[in-house]
């Protein structure tokens, strides 16, 4: 029971804070349009963290080289930055 027990906190807290959205069905249309940019922002965070603790790792142990790996997340992130430049897009 010693890692049983940290594991099922990990996955309580982590279901409480996806169920924590669903709050957002009972809120004013106004209000929900006011903290819709911090919940994209939350996600976003979220992913991005998820990139840098575990994927990137994982790239460069199965990959081996380090700057090829650092190279490539460097690229895609300036072709996003480029493609998120041309395309227009509006929160409206």
């Amino acid at each position: 029971m010693g890692i049983a027990l940290p594991t099922i906190a990990a996955c309580l807290a982590v279901s409480l804070c996806s169920l924590s959205s669903a709050i957002a069905l009972w809120l004013r249309p106004d209000t929900l349009k006011r903290i819709v940019p911090f919940l994209v922002a939350l996600a976003v965070g979220v992913l991005l963290g998820d990139a840098f603790i575990h994927l990137i790792p994982d790239a460069v142990a199965r990959h081996g080289s380090v700057s090829d790996v650092s190279m490539m997340v460097l690229i895609g992130l300036f072709v996003f930055f480029v493609l998120e430049k041309l395309v227009r897009w509006r929160h409206d």
